[in-house]
């Protein structure tokens, strides 16, 4: 319910410039949350390969930015960890990444699914929420949402 209003309203498919205009009457905050909620989607899903490849890689650099703001100092760190494979950043339009990926796996091969398969292990290993749960309860005010959401 928290975050509804951002989920129904945030535009991840369109261009960079397009998902921070849809996001503009967010906060920093609400914008960290979504992005923490489309990469545990994403990778308890498919994994990181899957995060990456769909539209949702968008908010990759949201989604390190909210892991340590929320303190989940780890998983800031095993993202980082996949962010290095890249060279420590990774495009913001689907088309580059998926490029990019196709590219990792022809050059690094069985190697390149290893490092994304121990940093899947590394999400399908955490079952809480509790991190962005005691961030929201320390600072509420940050996730008041008044106004009216449109669907993007």
């Amino acid at each position: 319910d928290i975050i509804k209003p951002v989920y129904e309203t945030v535009n991840i498919y369109n261009t960079y410039e397009d998902f921070l205009d849809s996001a503009k009457i967010f906060t920093l905050e609400q914008r960290y949350l979504l992005a923490i909620i489309w990469y545990f989607i994403e990778v308890n899903n498919g994994g990181h390969y899957q995060f990456f490849n769909n539209s949702t890689g968008i908010v990759w650099e949201d989604t390190v930015k909210g892991f340590e703001l929320f303190g989940m100092k780890e998983h800031a760190a095993n993202f980082k960890n996949i962010l290095a494979y890249f060279g420590g950043t990774i495009s913001f339009v689907r088309e580059e990444r998926t490029e990019l990926l196709a590219q990792m796996e022809e050059e690094y091969g069985d190697d390149f699914y290893e490092k994304l398969e121990q940093a899947d292990n590394f999400v399908y290993d955490y079952d809480g929420n509790e991190n962005e749960l005691n961030f929201i309860k320390k600072y509420p005010e940050k996730f008041i949402f008044q106004g009216s959401a449109n669907k993007s």
